[in-house]
């Protein structure tokens, strides 16, 4: 959730962007391209883990902060772009469409949300 709350102050504050479906594009490449990467990027943090496990093992609560904080890493470029997403696709309408069409498309992302 924080990548999420993250990427969306980033994409509240970006001013200027010229061509935001350009960027909505590039975001949504991003996230397909993590997520084909990610059974790659689960073994990489199995490596890292195995290499520091002599010296968290003896300590449970050591052990899972530094796998819960391996995953959160990799999770957090993707989340942020995930996040980032929605409200500059809502700036692809005029200002007087944004009302509208922003309530329509936070009520479809949270359905979807819910039905995957």
């Amino acid at each position: 959730m924080a990548g999420l709350a993250i990427g969306s102050f980033i994409s509240a504050r970006l001013r200027g962007v010229r061509q935001p479906l350009v960027l909505y594009g590039t975001l949504e490449l991003t996230i397909a391209l993590f997520a084909i990467l990610t059974p790659d990027l689960g073994l990489g943090i199995n490596r890292i883990y195995s290499h520091y496990y002599e010296v968290v093992s003896a300590n449970f609560f050591q052990s899972v902060i530094l796998k819960a904080s391996l995953s959160a890493f990799i999770l957090l470029i993707p989340t942020i772009a995930m996040g980032m997403t929605l409200p500059l696709l809502i700036r692809c309408f005029e200002p007087e469409e944004r009302q509208h069409h922003a309530a329509r498309l936070y009520g479809l992302n949270t359905a979807g949300a819910v039905v995957g």
